[in-house]
């Protein structure tokens, strides 16, 4: 056995999982397919029960006397970790023991180590564009600095580029920045494997009912913590995408495209949790007196995730056992028919924001990755595993996070270091 892991993913569990076996000795290739760590917690603002910033992870032993965001917490320097950025699989070959993988990294244009985010190479920058998770308000320069990144660097899209421009590279002071840089083809080999994959919010835009994507103001909860964040494209501010004026009057619809045959039969789990947070969050750090009602199928606050529902309850906030009949774009506004279950009747709402609740699904990704790896899935997409959790249908290859289903922090976080010691015990035990 060598004494080798590959991880693949690049959200906290991956994070997670990477430096627990760092930390023990082995030899860590992280492989990601985005262009910087951190998956979907880039965009989610605060995590549930505690409600710190989305970043919080363990940090590496050497670094263990600072805070432990995940971007001070030493991936990138540890000596026992190799993350591969924007890359993909080409071949998988081998079992438990003798693992090989080719894997082609695109081109990486800006030298991370050097990169001293300076940012001028962003102030001279001509191209701008739009992108999803600025939610179409705010624009962006084809290179670009992000808050809590790993690395803590510029990155540029170079698909967005002109061709013949070069005014970045021309202005970098440390020559960090190679535009005629190329892809490489990597042959990497582990004995064990941990897939950390991530999920995707599902797009309700299949469901026409809502008019996701049709009237602006139907926003769906993944947004809507985009919007919350004081980084983000409104610096925090709740409000109509229509006008940008504050949104004083939200109604939150759960299970979306979840719990329902035609989409997805299962309970996405954490979704109801979700959604409370996001309301406590409106009602107490923004002191908005926003109306807030969020129609259900039946809350789910799983455990001590209870709190978040009473303190809503506490807060004002409404909750209307039922489903929503009709929605109509009037003005700014939002004319919605809910149907109260209880009272057995129609209720009208006008609001300024409709936030959609939906199922949490496997990303085509993490569906791809299993796949590739020959690993059984269940009907939902999600894979076949042991009682444990952590160990997979093929000898050798590990979960954790969200690759295995719609998880909380706490619980992802618990997972990746339990996937990694199971690891370490097969690398051991095998040796």
């Amino acid at each position: 056995m060598q004494n080798k892991a590959i991880i693949i993913g690049n959200g906290l569990a991956a994070l997670q999982a990477a430096i627990e076996l760092a930390d023990l000795g082995v030899k860590v290739s992280l492989i990601s397919n985005q262009d910087s760590l951190g998956g979907n917690a880039k965009n989610l603002y605060k995590a549930f029960p505690t409600d710190d910033c989305f970043y919080c992870i363990s940090s590496i032993k050497e670094k263990c006397g600072i805070r432990k965001c995940f971007y001070r917490a030493g991936i990138w320097e540890h000596p026992n970790i190799v993350v591969y950025l924007d890359s993909q699989i080409s071949k998988i070959e081998g079992e438990i023991g003798n693992f090989k993988i080719a894997l082609k990294q695109n081109p990486q244009y800006i030298d991370h180590n050097k990169c001293i985010q300076c940012g001028e190479c962003e102030r001279i920058c001509p191209i701008l564009m739009d992108i999803d998770d600025e939610l179409g308000i705010r624009k962006r320069k084809a290179i670009y600095h992000r808050l809590q990144n790993i690395p803590y660097s510029y990155f540029i899209q170079r698909e967005y580029c002109d061709s013949n421009c070069t005014k970045c590279e021309e202005i970098c002071p440390i020559n960090a920045i190679n535009l005629n840089s190329s892809s490489e083809n990597h042959n990497l080999t582990a004995s064990i494997i941990i897939i950390a994959s991530s999920y995707s919010e599902y797009n309700p835009s299949e469901l026409k009912e809502y008019h996701y994507g049709e009237f602006p103001n139907v926003i769906t909860q993944v947004q809507l913590a985009r919007m919350l964040d004081p980084t983000g494209p409104t610096q925090g501010k709740l409000v109509r995408m229509t006008d940008l004026k504050p949104a004083k009057k939200i109604l939150m619809l759960q299970c979306v495209g979840s719990r329902d045959d035609n989409t997805n039969k299962y309970c996405s789990e954490i979704c109801c949790t979700f959604a409370c947070k996001h309301a406590e969050i409106i009602k107490k750090e923004r002191e908005n007196q926003a109306q807030i009602t969020i129609v259900y199928k039946d809350i789910r606050t799983d455990g001590f995730y209870e709190i978040n529902y009473r303190n809503c309850r506490e807060l004002g906030i409404d909750f209307l056992k039922g489903h929503i009949s009709d929605i109509v774009e009037k003005d700014n506004t939002l004319q919605i028919l809910v149907f109260d279950v209880i009272l057995n009747r129609h209720i009208e709402f006008e609001v300024d924001l409709l936030i959609l609740t939906c199922a949490l699904v496997p990303s085509d990704l993490s569906k791809s990755i299993m796949n590739q790896f020959n690993i059984e899935l269940k009907e939902n997409g999600f894979p076949n595993t042991s009682f444990d959790l952590i160990e997979s249908s093929r000898k050798g290859i590990f979960l954790c996070g969200s690759s295995i289903k719609p998880i909380s922090i706490p619980e992802s976080i618990n997972l990746a270091k339990a996937a990694a010691f199971k690891a370490f015990q097969s690398l051991r035990s095998d040796s």
